[in-house]
Order: C-alpha cells, then sequence, then structure tokens
C-alpha cells in the first residue's frame, strides 16, 4: 500500500499491484467499496431505472444477459457443489457464489422446489442488490475473524512439544465441531511435514491460511481404524484410496511407504467415528 495525502488527511490507498488481491473472502471491506458501484453499472440503466434481477440466498446477484426478467417473478437456486465448480460453463452464476440459478417462472405464486432449493422473488430495485452485497460481505467479515482466531490458536499448538499433540483435546476449546477440528490436524501435520504433501512431497497449505499458487491439503486416515495418518495432496489421496486415474506405479513405493510410517502415527489421532475407548473426534 502507498501513503499518500487524501482530502481527509492522510490515507493509504493500493498500489496497482495489490488490486488484483481484493477478493471477498480476505478483504471484504474493500470488496464491498468495488462491488456496490459495480452494481450500480451493471443493474441501472442511464434513465435510473433497474434491471430485474435476483438475489440468491447467500446474496449473490444474478442477471440475465441474454434475455430480460421483465415479466419474471420468482428464481429458483439450489446449492453448488464440487461437479457444478468444475463445469461453470454450463451455469448462470456469479463467481464465489454457493448457490447457482437453476430456473425462472412467469407465474405469481411461488414456485415448488426440490430438497436444497430454494424461490427468491425477481426483483427491480437495486435495494435488494445492494443489501445481498453487504450480507455477503458482513459473512466473510465473520468468517474471515473466526479463521484469524483459529490461525492464532494453531501457532499456539505448534509451540507445544509434540508429546502433548496425543493429548490435543486438552489444549482445545470446549464444543469445537469436527470439521474445525480437522482442520486444525490438517493444520499441525502440515507443519510437521514442511507445508509438503506426507507422499510426494508437493507443497500444500491449510485451509486456514492459504498461500496462493499452493494445492490445498487433505487429511487422510486409516478406514479401518479410523486413525488420522497424514497431510496429502488430492492426488495422492485418491491414489491411496485406490483411484486408477491418479494410481501409478511410480507412486506405489511411496504410498507403501507411508503407510508403513504414517506421520501421524505417535499422536493416536481419530478421524471422526465415535468409539468407546476415544475421544469422540
Amino acid at each position: 500500500m502507498l501513503l499518500v495525502h487524501g482530502p481527509d488527511g492522510p490515507e493509504f490507498v493500493l498500489e496497482p499491484s495489490e488490486e488484483a488481491a481484493i477478493r471477498l473472502d480476505s478483504t471484504p471491506e474493500l470488496w464491498l467499496e468495488e462491488e456496490l458501484p459495480r452494481l450500480r453499472t451493471l443493474l441501472l440503466d442511464p434513465a435510473g431505472l433497474c434491471r430485474p434481477h435476483a438475489v440468491a440466498p447467500d446474496g449473490a446477484t444474478y442477471v440475465d444477459s441474454k434475455r430480460p426478467w421483465n415479466k419474471r417473478n420468482w428464481a429458483v437456486f439450489g446449492r453448488v457443489t464440487g461437479f457444478h465448480r468444475n463445469r461453470s460453463h454450463m451455469l448462470n452464476f456469479q463467481r464465489n457464489s454457493n448457490w447457482m440459478l437453476v430456473r425462472t417462472t412467469t407465474k405469481p405464486e411461488p414456485p415448488r422446489v426440490d430438497h436444497g432449493q430454494k424461490a427468491c422473488r425477481v426483483q427491480h430495485t437495486i435495494d435488494a442488490a445492494e443489501q445481498g452485497a453487504r450480507q455477503r460481505a458482513a459473512a466473510a467479515r465473520k468468517k474471515l475473524g473466526e479463521d484469524l482466531a483459529l490461525a492464532d490458536l494453531v501457532d499456539q499448538l505448534k509451540q507445544l512439544d509434540r508429546k502433548e499433540w496425543p493429548r490435543l483435546l486438552a489444549h482445545l476449546p470446549a464444543r469445537l465441531n469436527q470439521l474445525t477440528l480437522r482442520r486444525i490436524m490438517i493444520e499441525l501435520l502440515l507443519h510437521q511435514q514442511g507445508n509438503r504433501c506426507a507422499v510426494c512431497g508437493t507443497k500444500l497449505s491449510g485451509k486456514i491460511t492459504s498461500p496462493r499458487g499452493f494445492s490445498y491439503a487433505v487429511l487422510d486416515h486409516d478406514h479401518t481404524t479410523d486413525l488420522v495418518r497424514g497431510a496429502l495432496c488430492s492426488r495422492c489421496n485418491s491414489a491411496e484410496g485406490g483411484a486408477l486415474t491418479t494410481w501409478t506405479a511410480e507412486l506405489e513405493p511411496l504410498l507403501q511407504a507411508y503407510r508403513a510410517n504414517p506421520p501421524a502415527a505417535a499422536f493416536g489421532w481419530y478421524y471422526g467415528q465415535p468409539k468407546p475407548s476415544a475421544p469422540w473426534w
């Protein structure tokens, strides 16, 4: 950032190389400052009239660029899955949204929806779109705060003697959900593994702090004992599970060495299935 003298005194402005770093998940306030003017440009015509649009349950705004929605009353949205995200050319949804547009209808009454779907009214004023953007920024701000607090907790756990890691539950707040516990395990294992896959050595990142250019780590576990074994890249995790599409002959000796001496063997962490003689996680 550059420190400049603005109309109200000194202020920080982004350098050109930093503008690309403005993202909803990492800089929600700056994202909102850009998103509100973008919505006005997208939705308002020169006369100030608003194009019909729909706001998804997570606040993302959808507009049909080919056909106006003047006669449409409802839009039906469904959750975006990993399958859909890999085929974005098939969809008409805004980037980084958790919902995709399924269909629109001209009927005045709310449409019938399938399980997991939601119906939202087609909007004709910009108020709903702007409120949706603020909703998305608030949700991202909350998640960012939770992730920063979790990152601080992980930093404290990294300072513990490794002999304390088997007693991980004793060093954690009560009522952490299973997903959060797995994220913590991934971060600790990556710290031990030098931020690399325990099988092939690919550079990896956890899901709390995610440097650009790194692949996300996957928490691998033994399906027989339910014990966590290590943090792997998605390719090695699939190959370890028997996927022929990612398995190679060169990878097999590395997988065998990993199975014989998994990085998490000394900690006795369970992936998540309840066991009478083990912590619930």
